[in-house]
């Protein structure tokens, strides 16, 4: 929310600092390009403004006149500016510039003034020129091309009355001047050398062609009746960025009980307090039950009607069987089948053809030596199934770069009023007796539009047990009549107009509900738009408000959160932006949250006693209330999942000078007096974005970069970053996320924005990624590096275009990893590799301030070829929840499993030599299950099903893995080369499932010989897994001793021990 104050005659005005930094440098540009030419004469600024452009002219000028027909602007500037001695402002319309004297200014300057006022007026204007301009006098003037700013876009600018195209503008300025020059002003790709010590006027300026073709967004004419001056004014504009950092200190009001109560009488408290609660707790059980059943009836009731649907659909489709061209076309796709085998390489090859016919472009871009490469490597590792699954996420990802950002789609019912009440669709809404939201929707007027959000919130609202509350505060129209139409509802009718705030105020008063949620009746909710609000409060507890991402009707952003200023002004942050950037999709704290949709405790709703009456009738409510939530040691957070399309100005107009719309100005006055000791602590207007929008004023920032976004259900390695993220979030961290790849993985990337973290993801930022840690460095002060394949890419850039912080973590050493298969194999291929990789990982720990790796091995073998090195062996996996209960009576349980994803090499020779060499001995004896799981199983793992009690589940989700852990007895772990601790024996040690193993397999785990079966040779792996399996007993004991094992060392507490002073 701006400064309405601050705008021009005509409603548009730019003030430095306010508007976006693009507009500003345009502004300052014009005035700076001009300097030279007005050195040393008198010059008058027409449509001034806040006068900052004049101020600029008279450090050059012998003197300046600024005049505009704003009164308030003229006293500002003249406020503002009163020390510069040459420079005065004068109250004047650009059509009668009384008292300025005829010939006496030698230089006239108008930028982004003609165009906002009426053809009659730019006349008057012209002729004021020619009056007061000398002789030899020249004329300066700025206005949109209309070609460009208008017409290209289809862009109306309601300010702009009379816009020129570029032959009307030169003929415009040639009736009274002989002679024009015309200059473009447009942004350009550029390249800064600077040593940070250049003066204005010492940059060269060079282009690559003699002559840009192309017409700018604006013009900027030199005109005059006289020769032009020679100098010119192209110039390259750099803009000084203001960068400030304040330590904030918050006073937090502690309330203290004054007496204490003896201990007969706190006894009595504690089981009077749990006896409340055990009624509580069983009050509640019954009442989610009774909302269940009451779901579960709605959700019969779709399905019968989807039932009747589907038959509906069945009998269509029953009847095209009938027809000759079904009959056709069923020929033609069986001669297909035929012709292209389901899962065959000609059917794969035919879609990809298809692909190229339909997408030449892409296709031709994905084409590489390294993917043709890649697909002869897989096609052997995985088979056709697995090659084709790489195909696909390949060619999504590539789509996504292709295509253009555009604003979210949304499902809105158009707004058509009706004649009378009986022409509404009728709503019915279910009765919950104890529902868990209370839906608050104030109303005066504007039925068409409550009717439209009541059926928005019937077709949106999952299954969420909920109450509607309609405030009518005397409404006039079909208002009166609601309950002709729509059922279910509570109709509270004010017996007076109460307008806006009483009117919730009264409204919440008859609320039932856990949560009362505030809805304005000009939105439209969107799909699945309630429960996210919920799962967040139920979250954690100390979330006490939370609201919508609100978005215009035509599908651009309103606001994500709110954002207020030191001088107590605010913003609607992201306003006219697109809603699906992922700057606008996690979840954080803000400022305030627009009262459009906001949903509160109902308990410390009651305890603050609703909206402060100090701001009726309205406005500033909705930031008061966040600032006495956060007074009440609560957080206001913001949700983006939660989707509604607000109709701004519906219920109250935009006018600020007028109606219940003028109290916008004065109930900001009064949140500033109210609110000066927080406010005072927040940041400079329009200063450090990066950090208000999320309320940081004393977090650490850490940077994430790795190779996409964890998928922790899929890899050991994306599990181990999805516990760091979530270690450093506990830890009071700001988390940000580059995925390398910049694809908005699902749900991965929705679950790490729901934790709070921001992911970078879509075309701008895989092309600019750089330029955004260059520009956010200030707010940055760590990234975590991952991977030497991603981290190579990165790593010169942060060393020497950035200050950051870089900690490097390799996961494992790669030249370790291919040395040992080089020995174990004799592959020369591999020993080059090896010795490949060793290079760039010496490159990265050497230019890293600290690198990790998951064990004191590796960091011995890293000392042992430089001992200078900084390198640390971390705790590779984090747990900040442990195993309450364990499946230990393993007498039933039965087989054993290994568990791996195969894109990992070691893991495919593991299984190989596993099921090859020890399986047939453990087989002949036990005669049990043996489960095979991981993703992407290659021909040669997944042939292997059904034989000998072998099942190759392949790929399970979270939930199927946690079973087969509680299912089996033993875990195997039969690696024969690798390095680094391996995920896949610290995760069984957590779910309490026994481990054998190789000594690779315990690799750098403390202590591994405490809980972990080792043995490497053939003979004794399969000794160990039939006498192990037959001892049940012996079972039970080391899966209790793995529960204390997994807490002492891989804790977060744990943990952080190690890195902690790493991160100060």
């Amino acid at each position: 929310m701006l400064d309405n104050a601050d705008e021009l005659f005509t409603g548009e005005r730019f003030v430095p600092g306010v508007e976006d930094k693009k507009l500003e440098i345009e502004h300052f540009q014009r005035y700076q390009s001009i300097k030279e030419l007005v050195r040393g004469k008198k010059v008058l600024d027409a449509a001034c403004g806040e006068g900052y452009g004049s101020n600029i002219l008279a450090l050059a000028a012998q003197s300046v006149v600024g005049v505009d027909i704003d009164s308030g602007a003229v006293k500002r500037a003249s406020v503002k500016y009163k020390n510069q001695a040459n420079l005065k402002y004068m109250e004047r319309s650009i059509a009668d510039l009384e008292g300025i004297e005829d010939q006496s200014i030698e230089v006239v300057v108008s930028f982004e003034t003609i165009e906002h006022v009426p053809e009659e007026v730019q006349m008057q204007f012209r002729e004021e020129i020619a009056r007061v301009l000398t002789k030899d006098g020249i004329l300066i003037m700025s206005t949109p091309n209309k070609e460009i700013y208008s017409d290209l876009y289809d862009y109306h600018n309601e300010f702009h009355i009379k816009e020129f195209y570029k032959q009307e503008f030169i003929d415009f300025l040639q009736d009274k001047f002989s002679n024009v020059k015309l200059y473009n002003q447009y942004f350009e790709v550029t390249s800064i050398i600077d040593s940070n010590l250049s003066e204005e006027g010492e940059v060269q300026y060079y282009k690559d062609r003699k002559q840009y073709d192309h017409e700018g967004k604006y013009f900027i004419a030199i005109a005059s009746n006289a020769q032009l001056p020679q100098q010119s004014i192209s110039s390259v504009f750099m803009n000084a960025k203001k960068e400030h950092e304040e330590s904030i200190h918050r006073i937090i009001e502690l309330q203290e009980d004054v007496e204490k109560r003896n201990s007969h009488l706190m006894k009595l408290d504690e089981l009077i307090d749990s006896q409340s609660t055990t009624i509580y707790e069983l009050q509640e059980e019954i009442e989610k039950r009774g909302n269940h059943i009451l779901n579960l009836d709605r959700q019969l009731e779709k399905s019968k009607k989807q039932v009747e649907e589907l038959e509906q659909i069945r009998l269509e489709y029953e009847h095209k069987k009938t027809t000759i061209s079904w009959k056709l076309m069923y020929k033609i796709q069986r001669i297909g089948d035929f012709l292209l085998p389901p899962q065959s390489k000609r059917r794969f090859f035919a879609r990809v053809s298809f692909n190229l016919v339909k997408d030449p472009k892409m296709i031709i871009k994905m084409l590489s030596f390294k993917r043709i490469k890649n697909y002869f490597k897989y096609i052997k590792k995985e088979g056709l199934d697995g090659v084709s699954k790489r195909y696909e996420e390949a060619f999504e990802i590539e789509k996504s770069y292709a295509s253009p950002e555009k604003n979210i789609n949304i499902d809105t019912n158009k707004i058509k009023p009706k004649n009378s009440i009986q022409e509404y669709e009728k709503i019915d809404f279910y009765h919950f007796d104890s529902p868990e939201v209370s839906i608050i929707i104030p109303v005066y007027n504007q039925f068409e539009y409550t009717h439209n959000c009541l059926k928005s919130i019937k077709e949106n609202s999952g299954d969420v047990a909920y109450e509607i509350i309609i405030g009518n505060d005397c409404s006039t129209d079909f208002t009166t009549q609601i309950e002709e139409v729509v059922s279910g509802i509570n109709v509270i009718t004010n017996k007076e107009n109460l307008r806006f705030l009483m009117n919730c105020n009264h409204a919440a008063k008859y609320a039932k509900g856990k949560y009362i949620l505030f809805l304005n009746n000009d939105t439209q909710v969107q799909s699945d738009w309630l429960r996210p609000l919920i799962e967040l409060m139920e979250r954690d507890e100390n979330i006490g408000l939370t609201g919508s991402k609100l978005i215009y009707a035509d599908g651009r952003l309103q606001e994500a959160g709110g954002i207020v200023w030191k001088d107590g002004s605010a913003w609607n942050y992201g306003n006219y932006q697109n809603p699906d950037a992922s700057e606008y999709n996690y979840v954080k704290d803000v400022d305030y949250i627009s009262g459009a949709s906001i949903m509160i405790r109902t308990k410390l709703w009651n305890e603050i006693e609703g909206f402060d009456e100090l701001f009726a009738p309205a406005y500033c409510e909705d930031s008061d209330l966040a600032f006495t939530v956060r007074k009440k040691g609560f957080r206001v957070v913001y949700q983006p999942r939660s989707v509604v399309v607000h109709f701004e100005g519906i219920s109250n107009g935009v006018d600020v000078s007028s109606g219940i719309k003028k109290y916008q100005i004065k109930n900001t006055n009064k949140l500033f007096l109210k609110w000066e000791n927080e406010i005072k602590n927040q940041y400079e207007n329009a200063e450090n974005v990066f950090c208000a929008r999320e309320r940081n004023f004393d977090k650490k920032v850490i940077l994430f970069i790795d190779h996409y976004v964890p998928t922790f259900d899929k890899d050991a390695g994306s599990k181990t970053i999805y516990q760091y993220l979530k270690m450093f979030l506990k830890k009071g961290y700001s988390v940000k996320f580059i995925g390398d790849n910049f694809y908005q993985a699902e749900p991965y990337t929705t679950i790490l924005q729901q934790m709070g973290i921001e992911v970078l993801y879509g075309n701008y930022y895989a092309k600019n990624v750089f330029k955004w840690i260059k520009e956010n460095q200030q707010q940055i002060d760590f990234v975590f590096l991952n991977r030497p394949h991603i981290a190579m890419k990165y790593i010169d850039f942060l060393h020497n275009e950035t200050h950051l912080k870089v900690i490097y973590y390799g996961h494992d050493l790669h030249f370790l990893r291919n040395m040992r298969e080089y020995e174990l194999t004799g592959d020369l291929k591999k020993k080059k590799e090896a010795e490949e990789w060793k290079k760039k990982e010496l490159y990265l720990m050497n230019h890293a301030q600290m690198s990790y790796y998951p064990s004191c091995i590796e960091e011995e073998k890293i000392h042992e070829i430089d001992s200078d090195i900084k390198v640390k062996a971390i705790t590779a996996y984090v747990f900040d929840e442990f195993k309450r209960i364990i499946q230990d009576d393993f007498s039933k349980r039965d087989g054993i499993v290994f568990i791996g994803g195969f894109t990992h090499d070691p893991n495919q020779d593991a299984v190989n030599w596993f099921v090859e060499k020890i399986w047939p001995k453990i087989y002949e004896v036990l005669q049990i299950p043996f489960y095979i799981v991981g993703s992407n199983a290659p021909l040669a793992i997944t042939n292997l099903n059904g034989i000998n009690g072998i099942i190759v589940k392949g790929y399970v989700t979270e939930e199927e893995l946690t079973q087969l852990y509680q299912k089996c007895k033993i875990s195997i772990v039969p690696l024969r080369y690798g390095a680094g601790v391996k995920g896949k024996v610290i995760e069984a040690i957590y779910h309490g499932i026994p481990v054998v193993t190789t000594s690779v397999g315990a690799e750098g785990i403390k202590n591994s010989q405490d809980v972990l079966e080792i043995r490497n040779s053939e003979e004794d792996f399969a000794k160990c897994v039939i006498k192990l399996y037959q001892d049940n007993k012996e079972l039970t004991n080391i899966a209790h001793h793995m529960q204390e094992f997994i807490k002492e060392y891989f804790s977060i507490d744990a943990v952080w021990k190690i890195i902690e002073e790493d991160f100060i």
